[in-house]
């Protein structure tokens, strides 16, 4: 009697198994897609942060301006005070600065970043100029709000320092 088998070389000595790929398949691209919707999620989350943190820091910079002007202020009224012609100087100053106060307290964030790229394309030089004062400032900020260094249990004394003739032995 014949049996009813299929040919060894079809499936390789065993059993054919049934085909799951469509199954996995859906599953990987439900996965894919949760995956997507978490990470946007994510970005949303960071992006709120970070734009809740600069909200913060463009009101702070508001705020010192505003303390800015306001000592300008007082030392213009000293300056006219004493007859001094940089009075006039240093008003002009203070309105300026009060302005710039003032426009960063007023607009948002893309605002900001609009203008800022508009006077990057008509005025690229004075652009850079900006931000390398604005460089040297937050330099100097850093700077001062850094913690000072540990100060040495016992400095070492200087030596005095020898000419090039007490060096070479001469």
């Amino acid at each position: 009697m014949e049996s009813k088998r299929a040919p060894r070389h079809a499936t390789h000595g065993r059993r054919a198994e049934p085909d799951h790929s469509g199954s996995l398949r859906e599953g990987l691209a439900s996965l894919k897609e949760e995956a997507g919707h978490r990470a946007g999620a994510l970005v949303e989350r960071a992006r709120g942060g970070g734009q809740r943190f600069l909200k913060g820091r463009k009101l702070g910079a508001a705020s010192e301006l505003s303390h800015v002007t306001a000592a300008m202020r007082r030392a213009a009224d000293e300056l006219y005070d004493h007859g001094s012609g940089l009075a006039e100087y240093v008003d002009t100053s203070a309105e300026y600065v009060g302005l710039a106060a003032q426009y960063l307290q007023t607009r948002e964030l893309d605002e900001l970043v609009e203008d800022a790229q508009a006077l990057a394309r008509r005025q690229p030089m004075l652009f850079l100029g900006g931000m390398f004062v604005a460089g040297l400032a937050a330099a100097r900020l850093v700077k001062a709000t850094a913690p000072p260094p540990p100060a040495s249990s016992s400095p070492r004394p200087r030596r005095p320092s020898r000419s090039r003739d007490q060096r070479n032995g001469r």
